[in-house]
């Protein structure tokens, strides 16, 4: 009687902090953070040299790369194709294409998860790369680099320009809740995750551009630019 007794105490003492044990050891629920990413931009760009050099004028962006989306933030980096900035003034058409690339942190500013239900908002802050190709046709004089071309017709330049960004600004998102991580079969179906807009100021902490004559081979006209830029970005998302 005495051994039960001893051993229904011993029982009672260890099985209550064998469970405790085992809850606090439990490791937490993990849920799909990665996500294919996909984004359509229009840009704005705002950028002349003291040397005449114009690059401004409306460009488009398209992007695919990774994001990770935690509970309050998200790291994106992707790389963009470019097709612009396109401007035209009395004299030349600028016709620009480039690549880029994109590496930007978002966090929300509401205490809820940033796949709510009633969506998310918050700061995004980044950088961004970018390395532009283009062609200038000029239908008159070219009083910039004091020649007169009026007789040859068109002179065709080349232009090449190198940009960083600062990018900061505001997101909202609209996404579906998160997903267990395991082998689930509708955990492996590849799903829209959902969408991201973000509204961001460029601000250039590098900006050189290099202009050639292709007509003369004359040395190229090297120089810097100063400006702005705003960029309008979605995003959608793919659960993987």
């Amino acid at each position: 009687m005495k051994k039960f007794f001893l051993l229904a105490t011993l029982l009672s003492i260890l099985l209550p902090a064998t469970i405790f044990a085992a809850e606090k050891t439990q490791e937490p629920e993990v849920f799909k953070r990665h996500n294919f990413d996909m984004g359509l931009s229009l840009e704005k760009i705002m950028f002349k040299s003291n040397l005449g050099h114009d690059f401004s004028g409306n460009a488009w962006g398209l992007s695919m790369g990774h994001l990770y989306l935690g509970e309050k933030f998200f790291v994106q980096n992707s790389a963009v194709m470019l097709t612009g900035p396109f401007n035209s003034n009395a004299q030349k058409k600028y016709e620009y294409t480039g690549m880029g690339l994109m590496s930007r942190v978002g966090y929300s500013l509401q205490s809820k998860d940033i796949r709510s239900d009633e969506g998310s908002y918050g700061f995004i802050f980044g950088f961004y790369y970018v390395e532009n190709d283009g062609e200038v046709l000029d239908t008159g004089a070219d009083q910039e680099l004091g020649n007169i071309r009026s007789n040859r017709g068109r002179a065709r330049f080349k232009t090449h320009n190198t940009v960083v960004y600062v990018c900061s600004g505001f997101f909202f998102t609209a996404l579906k809740k998160a997903r267990p991580n395991n082998l689930a079969i509708p955990n492996l179906i590849t799903r829209v995750e959902g969408l991201i807009w973000d509204l961001s100021i460029l601000s250039p902490v590098m900006a050189s551009f290099r202009d050639t004559d292709v007509q003369t081979q004359g040395p190229p006209v090297r120089g810097t630019m100063h400006g702005y830029g705003v960029m309008l970005k979605m995003q959608m998302l793919l659960g993987v």
